[in-house]
């Protein structure tokens, strides 16, 4: 996926992120979405200067695993009462919409 795929595919999956806030009657929450917005860009930033290969270790789906763990460790974590969580929630959400956008071309992910 190019930029500005990336793009639109951040903010269809950030509209369906705010949908759900919206429908928990956690929209106050948007304000740790920030992150959200930095997170999806780091497979890319990262792998482009150090690896030959663009779709490496970071676009793979051992990867895509591990931030779902993630998100859901930092969503039971903030939702204990640690609101810092949120921001760790959301980074997290970030790089998962990343790998999910780049799962639907014809590349895919790596194994």
């Amino acid at each position: 996926m190019h930029g500005k795929g990336h793009y639109l595919w951040l903010l269809i999956f950030a509209g369906f992120t705010y949908a759900v806030l919206f429908k928990l009657g956690k929209l106050d929450l948007i304000i740790y979405s920030w992150p959200m917005y930095f997170t999806y860009q780091i497979p890319d930033l990262i792998e482009r200067p150090f690896f030959p290969q663009h779709r490496s270790i970071l676009h793979s789906k051992r990867i895509l695993r591990l931030m779902f763990l993630l998100a859901v460790i930092s969503w039971i974590l903030a939702s204990e009462g640690q609101t810092n969580y949120y921001l760790a929630f959301f980074g997290t959400i970030g790089y998962i919409s990343h790998l999910i956008g780049d799962s639907m071309t014809p590349q895919g992910l790596r194994r």
